[in-house]
């Protein structure tokens, strides 16, 4: 009995020793592949960010004792699991083209085959090791913590093979290993909630370009402006850019051609105004998460010599109103001279009112929306608030109704209005509607200044 105790006890320990040196075997091949992954802490909502894949692996161990995985032909001798880069709803993620033409090798990747810039070699433990580089770009949809799962590195070997006459050489003993990487999490930050009426959902750090071959155009013509936006932003998720309020001129609509990393808006633009020798630049908002604010970036300015109107081609009644929109409102700026104001007295009071007797409830009436206006502008200035607001001065002085244009200024023309007055409001008008679609909101006395002049001398 003793004897048959110290056989099986010595038996019991050769096993352990063997399944002892397989484990030690096993955690030896495994350390053949290593895969690190490396990504920023903390991103804005939408603010694009790049997380990088490492591979390693023993290139001279794998021509030794390496077994493919699949029929298909790759350059790495193993198959790579990347579960974020699966559609999500709080996420998306896709490869990274290598700008390198030259040192690029095909690796398996989920279902599909990506290719990875090889770096110069890498020696860790006594070993040499082939490194590869995967470039992810990650698009944050919600905010909270993002989890980063662990990347998934699968790959076969064996110790012996054999050659068959058919299939080649073929493993003995083939044995799979999978090396994992550590797992990660991203923090997602909400956008500050004060953005400007002009941001529209742009977030990063962009550049603006603006180019035209129109050089030389007359007042009542059109030309083309390429507006150009690229950075290291959300490019494929900002809204399109709305036509732009340009000073002197006006933009007709809006053709957007998509670009692989940028935006590219062609602007149809009508010369309003003789003498200008540029188109200012575009102006164009998004959220830096690099100045960790709203920022305005905008182009150079557009080379352009606008002649006078030619007087031999009739334009349309629209495009003639522009015309004289623009030419009432060259002095209604409140940076110009003072005399701005002399021209906005003079011109309003023109207003001579065929009934000077206005009922009590009317004044009041008036008076209402005028102070409507004045909140509107003073309070959050949002662009459509404050255009309501003063439709609806206009409204109530014309006599009532619903605001319509032409018919507002048919209106008060027939009350008494004087021309000049008449284009200040309209041009006015013009400035707010404008500032619906991305322009600057006109400042406060820039607004009441002409309007309380106006109800004044009602």
């Amino acid at each position: 009995m003793a004897a048959y105790m110290h056989v099986t006890d010595r038996l019991a320990r050769a096993v352990l020793s063997v399944g002892v040196s397989l484990v030690a075997l096993l955690a030896q091949e495994e350390d053949r592949v290593f895969v690190e992954v490396l990504y920023p802490e903390s991103a804005y909502l939408s603010q694009p960010v790049e997380v990088v894949v490492t591979l390693g692996y023993d290139e001279a161990w794998f021509a030794e004792h390496g077994v493919a995985l699949f029929r298909q032909q790759v350059d790495a001798p193993f198959h790579v699991a990347i579960p974020w880069a699966l559609p999500d709803a709080e996420h998306t993620v896709v490869f990274v083209a290598p700008k390198e033409e030259s040192g690029l090798m095909r690796v398996a990747v989920g279902d599909r085959i990506v290719s990875a810039v090889r770096l110069p070699p890498s020696e860790r433990a006594g070993r040499t090791f082939t490194l590869l580089r995967l470039r992810c770009r990650w698009l944050p949809l919600a905010a909270g913590i993002s989890s980063i799962a662990p990347v998934r590195v699968r790959f076969a070997y064996a110790d012996e093979f054999r050659d068959n006459l058919l299939r080649g050489r073929e493993p003995v003993d083939q044995k799979q290993i999978e090396v994992v990487s550590a797992a990660g999490r991203l923090e997602v930050a909400t956008l500050p909630g004060d953005a400007p009426a002009a941001w529209h959902g742009a977030v990063g750090d962009y550049s603006v370009d603006a180019t035209s071959g129109g050089e030389r155009i007359h007042v009542g013509e059109s030309f083309q402006v390429e507006v150009t936006i690229q950075g290291d932003g959300n490019y494929e998720q900002f809204s399109t850019l709305r036509p732009p309020s340009i000073d002197g001129f006006h933009v007709l609509g809006v053709v957007e051609r998509r670009l692989l990393g940028s935006r590219l808006f062609i602007l149809d633009v009508l010369a309003l105004r003789p003498g200008l020798n540029e188109m200012p630049g575009i102006s164009f908002v998004a959220f830096s998460p690099t100045a960790k604010q709203y920022v305005t970036t905008k182009s150079a300015s557009v080379p352009v010599t606008v002649l006078a109107q030619r007087e031999d081609v009739a334009v349309s009644q629209q495009i003639q109103e522009l015309i004289d929109e623009d030419r009432a409102s060259r002095d209604s700026d409140d940076s110009r001279s003072p005399l701005r104001w002399a021209f906005v007295v003079l011109a309003v009071l023109g207003l001579v009112l065929q009934r000077r007797h206005v009922q009590r409830k009317g004044n009041r009436s008036i008076a209402n929306a005028v102070e409507q206006l004045r909140l509107a502008l003073s309070q959050d200035a949002d662009p459509d608030n404050v255009a309501t607001a003063f439709e609806v001065v206009m409204v109530r002085v014309a006599g009532g109704g619903a605001f319509s244009a032409p018919g507002v200024w048919q209106d008060l023309q027939a009350r008494g209005v004087a021309p000049e007055g008449l284009r200040q409001l309209q041009s006015l008008h013009a400035q707010l509607d404008a500032a619906r679609f991305g322009g600057p909101v006109p400042k406060l006395n820039a607004v009441m200044g002409p309007v309380e002049t106006l109800v004044s001398s009602s």
